[in-house]
C-alpha cells in the first residue's frame, strides 16, 4: 500500500493508482477506531453522528457509500448526502447537526483523476496535526491486521444541509443591500459542487444572474477545477463582454473563491482579502486585540492595513487548519494566498460561497468596483507588488535550492537589500529591511520548489526575480 499521508487539508493520490477501495477503506477505518475509542484529542464524548459528503468526481458516491458501510459496521450513525455537496456546507452541518465529524471526498481543485479524503472534526474546520498524526498511526496498524468491518444492511440517514447553510448566510451577508443595488453579475462553478448555491442566494436577492459551467461533471469540462486567473477566461470574458459588475466562481468543492471584477479584471486572492480586512475594519471601531490572520504566503498588505486601524495579524504555516485553528481561537478574519478564506462569526473552514457573496455585498455597499476599492487602498498605503513563481526542478536539484534559499540568511544583503531576518517554520522566508521578502518552500509531491514574494518596488520586485534564475543555476 502507498504511504498515506494527511498533508495541508487531508488525502489526496491519483484514482485507482493510490486512492483504491482498498486503501480507503483503510482510512476509514482506522478513523472509526480512533473515534469509537474516543481517542482523538480533545474529542467529545457527547457526540456520536459522522456526516458523509462528496464532490462531482468519478467514484465519489462510490468511496461515500464504502465509508458508510464501514461506520455502520463500527455502530457509528451516519447521514450522507444524496447529491454533490460543497465542503463548506458539509462542515456547517458538523456545527449545525452537533455531530462528531464528518468525511468530505474531495480532491477539492486538483485536476480530474485525483481523489481525495478529508476528515473534518467536530469544531466544523480542518482537522490540525494532532489528529492527521493519530491517523496516520493507526492506519498503520489497520493495514497490518486488515481487519475492516462492514455493515451493508444500515442505510445511512439521508443528509440535506441546503436549509441550514442559506439560513446561516442571511446573518453574515446583507442580502438588503445587495437586493437594493441591482447587481448583474456572473457565476461559475467550473462544473463543481456550488452549483445551485451562489446562483440561487443571488436570484433570491433580486439580482440578474448569468451561470456558465453550472453541471457537475466528473471530469470538469476537461479541466482544473480552480479559480485561478488562467482558468477563469470564460468568466472573464462574459463578465466584460455583458458589461456586468462582477464575476463569481468557486473550486470543484466550493472551499476557494475566484473574483472578477467590472471590465473582466481579475483580483488575485491576496487582493480581494486586504479589501475584505479594510472593509471590516474601516468603521474605527476595531476592539482592542482585533486579530487577522493570513499565511506565511499571503500579501503583506494586510498587515498594513490592519496596523492602520489598530487590529493585530498574525502568520501561520502554509495550510488554512492553521488559519483555521486561529479563528477558533477568536480572530476575527482569515485568509490565504491561494483563495481561502473565512470569517470569526462562520465556520473556521474556507467557504468559497460566503467569500463570493461578500464580494457581490462590498461592491452592492459602496456602489464602487472592486478594482477602484482596490486602487483607492493601494494610493494609503506603500507599495507591495507580491507575486509567485514554480521553480521545476529535479529531485536531486530540490535539496540543493532549499540549501541556498537557506544560505541566503547569511548574506549581508539580498537583492541589493539588507537581510532583516529569516524564518524557517515552513520553508525558508528571508526578510529585507525595506519590507520585502522572499519563501521558498518545497512541493512534497512534485520535484517544484514554490517561491512567493513581495517587492516594494519594481526595481526590488526585478532584483528578486534575477535572484530567482541565480538560485536554480546548476
Amino acid at each position: 500500500m502507498s504511504v498515506i499521508k494527511f498533508g495541508t487539508d487531508g488525502w489526496r493520490a491519483l484514482s485507482a493508482k493510490e486512492f483504491t477501495f482498498e486503501n480507503f477503506a483503510v482510512v476509514v477505518q482506522a478513523i472509526s477506531n480512533l473515534l469509537a475509542r474516543g481517542d482523538l484529542p480533545d474529542q467529545p464524548s457527547d457526540r456520536k453522528e459522522v456526516l458523509i459528503g462528496y464532490d462531482a468526481r468519478a467514484l465519489a458516491r462510490d468511496f461515500a457509500e464504502e465509508a458508510a458501510s464501514i461506520l455502520a459496521g463500527n455502530g457509528i450513525p451516519a447521514a450522507m448526502v444524496m447529491r454533490p455537496t460543497p465542503t463548506p456546507v458539509v462542515a456547517h452541518a458538523i456545527a449545525d447537526r452537533l455531530a462528531l465529524g464528518a468525511f468530505m471526498l474531495t480532491a477539492s481543485h486538483n485536476p480530474p483523476e485525483y481523489m481525495g479524503v478529508k476528515f473534518i472534526p467536530w469544531y466544523a474546520g480542518p482537522a490540525l496535526a494532532d489528529i492527521t498524526t493519530k491517523i496516520e498511526a493507526e492506519v498503520a496498524v489497520v493495514y497490518e491486521s486488515k481487519d475492516i468491518k462492514r455493515d451493508d444492511s444500515v442505510q445511512p440517514e439521508a443528509l440535506d444541509p441546503r436549509r441550514a447553510y442559506f439560513d446561516a448566510l442571511k446573518y453574515l451577508i446583507d442580502f438588503e443591500a445587495i437586493r437594493d443595488s441591482g447587481l448583474r453579475l456572473a457565476v461559475d462553478p467550473m462544473f463543481g459542487t456550488t452549483m445551485g448555491y451562489l446562483d440561487t442566494a443571488l436570484k433570491a436577492a433580486g439580482c440578474d444572474v448569468r451561470t456558465i459551467h453550472a453541471t457537475p461533471s466528473p471530469g470538469f469540462g476537461g479541466g482544473l477545477p480552480d479559480p485561478s486567473e488562467d482558468r477563469l477566461g470564460p468568466l472573464m470574458d462574459l463578465v466584460k463582454t455583458e458589461f456586468l459588475d462582477v464575476g463569481l466562481a468557486n473550486d470543484g468543492d466550493g472551499d476557494r473563491f475566484g473574483i472578477v471584477d467590472f471590465g473582466g479584471k481579475f483580483i488575485p486572492a491576496g487582493d480581494f482579502i486586504s479589501l475584505v480586512t479594510d472593509y471590516h475594519l474601516r468603521d474605527g471601531k476595531v476592539a482592542p486585540g482585533t486579530k487577522v490572520v493570513r499565511t506565511v504566503a499571503t500579501t503583506h498588505l494586510i498587515d498594513a492595513v490592519a496596523e492602520r486601524y489598530g487590529a493585530q495579524v498574525v502568520e501561520t504555516p502554509v495550510g488554512f487548519k492553521w488559519v483555521g485553528d486561529e479563528i477558533r481561537k477568536g480572530a476575527l478574519l482569515g485568509g490565504e494566498e491561494s483563495g481561502g478564506m473565512t470569517r470569526g462569526d462562520h465556520i473556521p473552514e474556507k467557504d468559497g460561497i460566503f467569500a463570493c457573496l461578500l464580494a457581490a455585498e462590498m461592491v452592492a455597499k459602496t456602489g464602487v468596483p472592486l478594482t477602484r476599492q482596490l486602487e483607492m487602498l493601494r494610493s494609503r498605503h506603500a507599495e507591495h507588488r507580491w507575486f509567485r513563481r514554480n521553480l521545476h526542478i529535479s529531485p536531486e536539484q530540490r535539496e540543493t535550492v532549499m540549501d541556498r534559499f537557506e544560505a541566503l540568511g547569511e548574506r549581508d544583503q539580498v537583492a541589493g537589500e539588507k537581510v532583516a531576518k529569516v524564518d524557517t517554520r515552513d520553508g525558508v522566508k528571508v526578510w529585507l529591511e525595506d519590507g520585502s521578502w522572499l519563501l521558498g518552500r518545497p512541493s512534497g509531491t512534485e520535484p517544484i520548489v514554490r517561491v512567493y514574494a513581495e517587492a516594494r518596488s519594481a526595481e526590488r520586485q526585478e532584483a528578486l526575480e534575477g535572484l530567482l534564475v541565480e538560485l536554480v543555476a546548476p
